[in-house]
């Protein structure tokens, strides 16, 4: 099964539609083989693309920085550290 031979889990929730049966299966899944769990962090990513896209946000360098260093704090408190044997 792919959740058992990856490292970490991103599992997506629909915000109009709200946590399904299918969504909490995959999550106990994820969370019974022991991986790490990213659970909604797309939300930062459509919230900017919106504010951007449909407000016509100002995009600035210091703007991507702070997402960039957002998604990567996220990933990085989310990924298990192989051990060297």
């Amino acid at each position: 099964m792919a959740i058992e031979r990856s490292d970490v889990c991103l599992i997506l929730i629909d915000a109009n539609e709200g946590v399904t049966e299918q969504d909490t299966k995959v999550a106990g899944l994820a969370h019974e083989a022991g991986k790490a769990s990213i659970i909604s962090t797309a939300e930062l990513l459509v919230a900017t693309l919106l504010g951007i896209l449909i407000y016509h946000e100002e995009v600035t360098f210091y703007k991507l920085v702070g997402m960039a260093a957002i998604f990567g704090a996220i990933l990085l408190l989310n990924v298990r550290l192989k051990k060297k044997v």
